[in-house]
């Protein structure tokens, strides 16, 4: 059998040290790599292949800018260090299980703070053999901050929905769904228990049912303002209220 070394020497006064290294699987990896390398140069994501023990080898240069490190800083390294130390376990059990033929996904975030969505694959030789894994990092750490950032907005929306006795709908055309915000159930006197209003419940509630429906129609056939009073008796207090209502149209593609 024939295998690929690489070896370093250092001199010293009376001798010279040198160290080899079997680079065989890793040479032999990345010769099966070579068509794909021009792509995987040129993405923004992570990609990179670890061998049996968990060693990185092989990364692209978007590995420098998502762990913080030169590539010869992280190649022939372990691969776990590199993430948060509780994010170790994930890695670790991830990788087990992509060692034993398993493709998986996991959210893991680098030690260089950027957080990144991982696909992980087994890596076969020629015969089959699983010998290491394939993976790409994708950074969604902007994504999760909108997301985190969107949370924040819809909580102080619903607070301030809350303080104000503000609520608001959505009515799907096409479906015939009412879409009611947590405030616009509570108006109602309706317990919430779907996304959507109960239509039959809401009618129930309202005496002029017919002039709110009525204006519901002109507004959508003919783009008539929406902006009306009405008394609604609420189901569970059985109070009647007044409520102040205002609705548009919303287009796509020219239909409402």
């Amino acid at each position: 059998q024939v295998k690929q070394i690489e070896f370093s020497t250092t001199h010293l006064a009376d001798r010279s040290i040198s160290v080899l290294t079997d680079v065989t699987q890793r040479k032999r990896i990345e010769k099966s790599l070579y068509e794909y390398k021009l792509f995987l140069d040129n993405i923004s994501d992570l990609a990179y292949m670890t061998d049996s023990k968990g060693n990185l080898i092989y990364a692209n240069p978007a590995a420098e800018k998502i762990t913080g490190f030169s590539r010869n800083e992280i190649i022939d390294r372990p691969f776990v260090p590199l993430v948060v130390e509780e994010d170790h376990n994930s890695l670790i059990e991830v990788y087990n299980r992509t060692l034993a033929g398993e493709s998986l996904e996991n959210i893991l975030t680098f030690n260089s703070g950027i957080t990144c969505h991982f696909t992980s694959l087994p890596f076969k030789d020629n015969h089959g053999n699983t010998i290491g894994t394939f993976g790409i990092a994708r950074d969604i750490s902007d994504r999760l901050k909108a997301e985190k950032a969107l949370k924040e907005s819809e909580a102080r929306l619903k607070k301030a929905q809350s303080v104000a006795k503000l609520g608001n709908w959505e009515y799907d055309i096409s479906t015939g769904k009412v879409w009611g915000s947590e405030q616009a159930f509570r108006i109602y006197g309706i317990k919430r228990t779907s996304p959507y209003l109960p239509l039959a419940q809401v009618e129930a509630c309202i005496p002029d049912t017919a002039r709110v429906n009525q204006a519901l129609v002109d507004l959508i056939q003919e783009n008539r303002k929406y902006d009306i009073e009405y008394e609604v008796q609420q189901d569970v207090a059985k109070q009647t209220i007044l409520i102040h209502s205002i609705a548009e149209l919303v287009y796509e593609n020219g239909i409402p």
